[in-house]
């Protein structure tokens, strides 16, 4: 089998960030969960239908000793549908937990409480 060429106009270098550098500065002292996500934009791909977002009024939580598991459902007229499921490790959903924390303060800073 031949080795396929890839021409360097093909190929896009992508900068790499630091991250290293500034993490240790910040866990030398007590951050927030907000402080330790990237100022830059993640690159990233999605589909167009992923884009869009799905809209849930239901959401349940299960966990077991290693992991979390979140269902989104969206449910009308007495029928339900799983609209997705995120799967995510006990140290992930508490950075979750916080951000999600620190943003409702946020949000009802801005527009007041919610009831």
């Amino acid at each position: 089998m031949a080795k396929k060429k890839v021409s360097k106009k093909a190929t896009r270098k992508v900068p790499k960030l630091n991250l290293k550098k500034s993490v240790k500065k910040k866990v030398a002292r007590k951050v927030s969960p907000q402080e330790l996500i990237p100022d830059e934009p993640v690159p990233m791909f999605a589909k167009n239908e992923v884009l869009a977002g799905d809209y849930c009024n239901i959401a349940l939580l299960h966990h077991t000793e290693r992991e979390f598991v979140m269902d989104f459902i969206f449910a009308i007229a007495n029928q339900h549908s799983l609209v997705s499921r995120v799967i995510t490790s006990p140290q992930h959903m508490k950075k979750i937990y916080e951000v999600l924390g620190d943003n409702i303060k946020q949000y009802e800073k801005k527009y007041g409480e919610i009831k």
